[in-house]
């Protein structure tokens, strides 16, 4: 009889743990790209990570793969029928992209067990936790955390560099339709825009060949916002462009050499396609006002050249990401 009793009075507890054992993660949504880790991967990770799991919350996870190889995921916590802010982080490494969003869902399934409190509180806690608990990556994906006590939101953002050449139609600047190939350098990040910085020098002759002309020039573009959709992005820009223009003259008696300033600001729209990794190929078209426009001469007042109103350009190119 005492055997008997001791078996009834530890029913509950067994009951309570089959319960618990046989509960399932309430992952309601998980999407993300074939190479990387599945659902199966995200519950067993996060099984090992979490011990009590409340019903009353549900997770929706989705992974997407931008240009350049890098990922970014999202994470939305629902608690009953209220909605917390969304998890976003990005890394050039699927697996542990993965792994950081297991550590937010099981930040997210602890809090739920902790007394009431304001969500914004419950929110600050956990993005905190996250940001000081969370693997430290490796020197191949540097990254910068940014966290927003007011939206109560954790955003890990990757900064991205990148090099590369083009082939360049300039029209208008010089005589005739030139060709230039300028290099230039990127910065990128996928909330805040590309930033470029480009360089490059054109030359041209009038067409009866008796003066040659050269442009040094140095590119500044600013793409505040993209549109992104799979392995194709479109960048409409603004661009300042900064150099030399100088003129000789050719085969005519006294020649000289003149420099002035060159200066022209104008919209640019970009289309970059990531081919494979981080290599990406690119199309570019600009217009260009020039603020200085000098006009060149033969003396007494003989015409040689003038800058249009407005120059056209037309680019393409290929560049390498960094990370």
């Amino acid at each position: 009889m005492r055997l008997l009793s001791i078996e009834v009075a530890l029913l509950p507890y067994l009951a309570g743990a089959l319960i618990l054992g046989a509960t399932e993660i309430p992952l309601r949504f998980f999407d993300a790209p074939p190479e990387c880790p599945d659902r199966a991967y995200f519950l067993s990770r996060l099984a090992d990570r979490v011990a009590n799991v409340d019903p009353r919350v549900t997770l929706e996870v989705s992974i997407s793969r931008s240009r350049s190889a890098v990922f970014e995921g999202n994470m939305r916590v629902f608690r009953e029928q209220n909605a917390f802010a969304p998890r976003q982080l990005t890394s050039t490494d699927c697996t542990e992209l993965t792994d950081g969003l297991v550590l937010i869902a099981a930040l997210a399934l602890e809090a739920a067990h902790l007394p009431a409190e304001p969500s914004e509180v419950i929110e600050a806690v956990e993005l905190i936790e996250a940001i000081e608990r969370a693997p430290p990556l490796s020197p191949a994906n540097k990254v910068r955390a940014s966290f927003s006590r007011a939206s109560g939101s954790v955003s890990v953002r990757g900064y991205q560099p990148a090099f590369g050449v083009q082939i360049a139609l300039l029209s208008g600047a010089l005589p005739g339709v030139a060709v230039s190939v300028p290099v230039f350098a990127e910065l990128s990040e996928p909330n805040a825009g590309t930033y470029r910085i480009a360089f490059e020098w054109s030359s041209g002759d009038t067409a009866d060949g008796r003066a040659h002309f050269l442009l040094l020039a140095g590119r500044v573009s600013a793409c505040p916002w993209t549109l992104e959709s799979a392995d194709v992005r479109f960048e409409p820009c603004a661009g300042l462009k900064a150099g030399v223009l100088s003129a000789r003259g050719i085969d005519v008696s006294n020649p000289a050499r003149e420099k002035r300033g060159w200066l022209a600001v104008g919209p640019l729209a970009r289309v970059k396609w990531l081919i494979f990794g981080p290599m990406f190929l690119e199309a570019e078209g600009g217009l260009f006002a020039p603020l200085i426009r000098d006009r060149f001469y033969f003396a007494p007042d003989i015409a040689v050249h003038e800058p249009n109103r407005l120059t056209a350009e037309l680019r393409l190119g290929a560049g390498f990401v960094l990370w």
